[in-house]
């Protein structure tokens, strides 16, 4: 099945979301402003909207003019309550911005492009489907690629639209509602993951080792439901892998800096062999530099750096890192879905409202996410959640409350609402 597959280049989260459905797009992924459909004119205003968003993000705590550019882009994201008597299907001043764009032809490119013929619209970035809407194109649906969301991603008026949603979390769920988006137009599908890669078959596997080294006894409380679960007992597995750590920065770059503080706490791990590290620069040159001159700088061994120069190349490494990973160690973007799959995340601080919002979904709602500590210290505070048996229970919870057949399930949606 043929479909328009649309992202945007703000981090990674739009086009990780969107990358499992390559072979659906109809021409190629079409990265929103920043694609040869696209006119320079746009292209120049799409890149300074995304220098600004990486340049606000990597400087956020740095003198008071990064903070104070970060708590104006902040506010632009702030999502409210959502237990309140308040009405928030009231378009705010960010729709209101959007949809200025939208009449004066920023999206018009990408409608042109899509008009060519009336194949599904399935975009992971708001302002298209947004903007699809707004001229009239039916079989328009758009992925939220977080755990909540602002009032941004829905239409002015929800009850006359007609995008239909889909979601990974139930938050998101209750939020869509409480924009107005009609019942009947959101749909829980789970995470799209690479089913290519993250097969049914080969997340088990992985989990399987996981929970070997997490809980080698059987210990867990949890042991029986998902020794039912996955169709054997993991204690019966010979596991001779140390330890696997992934530490993932974002797009914009940012955190980079952490990744010394957690390699010098576990130094002489490393050299015995007891711990390996995954650390991910993505598609970052520069990220991959201060790595490489890190590891080369102190001499560790151990340590692997995950980098592609092409984004979609970096997110197919990234699924099998995974599948090779223990313990996920980043700040809580698009990545705490990948909980879903048994990996325990440690969340590292937050940048943005829909950070803190997947990082409260993680830990208050879903009981699987696990704040860093002190990273000087994290030899001292992860072999206590090992002991405690904290990282089992985070991945045993992740996978049975998720699904990683999201992809499929929203293929199988958009194909019986033709």
């Amino acid at each position: 099945m043929k479909l328009w597959i649309v992202a945007a280049d703000m981090g990674y989260g739009h086009l990780r979301a969107a990358y499992s459905f390559e072979k659906n797009a109809n021409l190629k992924i079409l990265n929103i402003g920043n694609d040869e459909f696209t006119s320079e004119k746009v292209k120049s205003k799409w890149k300074i909207y995304q220098g600004m968003y990486e340049v606000v993000s990597r400087n956020k705590n740095k003198h008071i003019i990064g903070k104070f550019l970060f708590g104006l882009m902040n506010d632009l994201l702030w999502i409210p309550n959502l237990y309140t008597k308040r009405d928030l299907s009231q378009p705010t001043y960010q729709v209101k911005m959007l949809y200025k764009q939208i009449q004066k032809g920023l999206y018009d490119d990408f409608i042109k492009i899509v008009s060519d013929n009336h194949l599904p619209i399935f975009s992971t970035f708001y302002a298209p489907s947004i903007a699809a809407d707004f001229n009239g194109r039916d079989n328009n649906y758009c992925f939220i690629t977080d755990s909540d969301l602002n009032r941004v991603w829905v239409a002015e008026n929800p009850q006359q639209s007609k995008i239909k949603y889909f979601v990974a979390s139930d938050r998101a769920y209750y939020r869509l509602l409480k924009y107005g988006v009609k019942n009947e137009n959101i749909f829980k599908t789970g995470y799209p993951f690479n089913d290519e890669i993250l097969t049914e078959e080969a997340v088990k596997n992985s989990l399987v080792r996981r929970l070997k080294i997490f809980d080698p006894e059987g210990k867990s409380e949890l042991k029986k439901i998902i020794t039912e679960k996955i169709g054997f007992d993991y204690t019966d597995v010979i596991r001779k892998e140390p330890l696997t750590i992934t530490f993932a920065v974002g797009g914009a770059g940012a955190q980079r800096e952490l990744a010394r503080k957690i390699l010098k706490g576990f130094k002489n791990e490393l050299y015995e062999n007891k711990i390996k590290f995954y650390l991910v620069a993505g598609s970052r040159n520069d990220v991959r530099e201060y790595f490489d001159n890190l590891v080369e700088k102190e001499k560790y061994v151990n340590v692997e750096i995950i980098y592609e120069k092409n984004k979609m190349d970096y997110f197919k490494k990234f699924d099998n890192v995974m599948l090779q990973t223990d313990i996920l160690w980043t700040k809580p973007s698009e990545l705490s879905f990948y909980t879903a799959i048994g990996l325990p995340i440690i969340i590292a601080p937050t940048i943005g409202a829909q950070e803190e919002a997947n990082k409260k979904w993680l830990r208050d709602e879903m009981g699987i996410g696990i704040i860093q500590n002190k990273p000087s210290y994290a030899k001292e505070w992860v072999e206590h959640h090992l002991k405690s048996k904290r990282f089992v229970d985070a991945a045993i919870l992740g996978y049975l409350k998720q699904n990683i057949d999201g992809k499929q399930k929203i293929l199988n949606i958009i194909k019986d609402n033709l």
